[in-house]
């Protein structure tokens, strides 16, 4: 081979080398965020007009973090948690969770909110017709390490 082959093997051998194990790394890596939905009373139960609240816990893994529920115009991607249409099943009122961590992102040049660690969501529900299928909810968030943030997945969670 003469030089300027192997040069160009060598750069296209370390590009792809890089690609696939940022590749790997970033497919490979489990989900940073653990989700969990219960009610103390079975959803089933529930007649049309009354109310119940469901708890929703998030499980996030050391070292990330997601962002609170707060919409913000120029800055990160709030978490976001809905029921939605066609179950049997509205949101009876304002879902509520704990205070997040506050903080100022050079990257977003704002304070942004964030969560870690286990954070439980309280969100009422109100039955509008009784659902023999029960009940999901949807969540959608971005975790991010400080180095790397995913994008934004969304879950259906069910009861």
């Amino acid at each position: 081979m003469r030089n300027d082959q192997l040069h160009i093997f060598a750069v296209t051998f370390l590009a792809s080398a890089a690609l696939l194990i940022l590749g790997g790394t970033l497919h490979g890596q489990p989900n940073p965020v653990k989700w969990e939905v219960s009610s103390s009373q079975p959803i089933a139960t529930l007649k049309a007009g009354s109310t119940t609240t469901v708890k929703i816990t998030a499980q996030i893994a050391p070292d990330w973090y997601i962002y609170s529920m707060k919409p913000s115009k120029n800055g990160p991607i709030a978490t976001n948690i809905r029921v939605p249409e066609g179950q049997g099943f509205k949101l009876a009122g304002r879902i509520s969770g704990p205070r997040p961590t506050v903080k100022f992102d050079p990257s977003f040049g704002i304070n942004v909110e964030t969560y870690t660690g286990t954070v439980v969501f309280s969100v009422p529900i109100r039955a509008t017709s009784v659902s023999p299928s029960g009940l999901r909810l949807k969540t959608s968030v971005q975790a991010c390490n400080g180095q790397i943030c995913l994008s934004p997945k969304t879950v259906t969670l069910s009861l």
